[in-house]
C-alpha cells in the first residue's frame, strides 16, 4: 500500500463520478471518486447498532512536522439489512505542526461497495476524494489544508455488503508534504464468514463442542450446559461424586449462562428443576 501511494498528494486527481447527498450506495469504481456527503436520511441502510468503537492515537515527524492525535474506528451492522459499515475519524492533537492530507486503508479485499462521509456527524473537515486502488485499497483524500491541530475530520466510511468482520485492515495517514507518513495501524475489515456446521452461531474454528443441538444455548466456545456439564460425568473425567454434585455442576453453569444473558431466570429454574428430577450422579 506504501509504494502504491508514495506520490499520491502529486497525482492529478481525475474524479471519475460523483455521489450526492441523495445517492444511494453503488459499487465503488477504481479511480477517483469524488464523495459530497451523505446523511441517514439519505440512505436509511446507514442506521444500525454499533458494534465497535475504539481510539487509536498516531505520532509521527517526517520533512520538518509533526502529526499527532487519535483515530476513532467504529464498526456498524445496519438495522435494515444487517450489513456492515465501517467507520474512521480522526481527531488531531494541538500539539501537531502538520496537517493530514490522506488515510490510506487497505485489506477490504473483495468486500468494497462504497464510500463516503456523514454530514450528519461531529467533525469539521470532510474527504472529498475516494481514491480506489482495487484488491481493496481505498485512500480517503482530504482538501488543503487537510485535517490539522485546529479541527477534526468528519466521519467517512466503507460501506460493505459483509455480514463478519476481524481486525484485519490497516491503514497509515499522509500529511503534507508527501515524506511525512505515518506507520501502519490495524483497524477492523470485512472477513468472509467461517463455516458453522452445527448452526449454533459459533464458527467451527472456534467451536469447542461440535454437534451441539438446534435451538439449544450455547456460550461464546460453542458448548451448551449439556456438554459442559454431562450426565455422565465432568468433563474432566471420571463420575460425578454424587447427585448433589452434578445439581451444583448445573446450578452454577446455568447462572453463568443467565449473567451473559444466553438463558432467562425461568429457563435457568427449569435447567436446574430437571437435573434435580434425573438420576444423574446416583449410580
Amino acid at each position: 500500500m506504501k509504494l502504491r501511494a508514495r506520490s499520491l498528494i502529486h497525482v492529478t486527481r481525475v474524479v471519475i463520478l460523483a455521489l450526492g447527498c441523495g445517492a444511494s450506495a453503488a459499487p465503488l469504481p477504481v479511480g477517483d471518486t469524488s464523495i459530497t456527503g451523505t446523511t441517514v436520511a439519505a440512505q436509511p441502510e446507514l442506521a444500525g447498532v454499533i458494534l465497535e468503537d475504539i481510539l487509536t492515537p498516531y505520532d509521527s515527524s517526517g520533512a520538518g512536522e509533526t502529526v499527532k492525535g487519535v483515530v476513532q474506528s467504529r464498526v456498524v451492522r445496519s438495522s435494515v439489512d444487517g450489513t456492515l459499515d465501517f467507520y474512521w475519524r480522526i481527531l488531531p492533537d494541538a500539539s501537531s505542526t502538520g496537517d493530514l492530507l490522506a488515510f490510506r486503508m487497505g485489506g477490504f479485499d473483495d468486500f468494497v461497495y462504497d464510500a463516503n462521509w456523514r454530514i450528519d456527524g461531529l467533525g469539521d473537515v470532510a474527504p472529498d476524494i475516494a481514491r480506489n486502488f482495487g484488491g481493496g485499497f481505498v485512500n480517503f483524500l482530504f482538501p488543503d489544508p487537510g485535517v490539522g491541530p485546529t479541527n477534526t475530520s468528519k466521519f467517512f466510511f466503507i460501506d460493505t455488503k459483509a455480514t463478519n468482520y476481524a481486525k484485519v485492515g490497516f491503514y497509515d495517514l499522509v500529511c503534507a508534504p508527501n515524506g511525512c507518513i505515518s506507520g501502519e495501524f490495524t483497524t477492523f475489515a470485512p472477513v468472509i464468514a467461517s463455516p458453522d456446521s452445527d448452526g449454533d452461531g459459533v464458527p467451527d474454528a472456534q467451536d469447542n463442542c461440535p454437534n451441539t443441538p438446534a435451538g439449544v444455548a450455547v456460550d461464546a466456545h460453542g458448548c451448551s450446559i449439556d456438554q459442559l456439564v454431562p450426565c455422565a460425568g465432568p468433563v474432566s473425567g471420571g463420575t460425578w461424586k454424587n447427585h448433589g454434585a452434578y445439581v451444583s455442576a448445573v446450578a452454577k453453569t446455568a447462572e453463568a449462562f443467565l449473567a451473559e444473558g444466553l438463558i432467562t431466570e425461568e429457563e435457568k429454574d427449569a435447567l436446574v428443576s430437571a437435573a434435580a428430577r434425573s438420576n444423574c450422579g446416583k449410580n
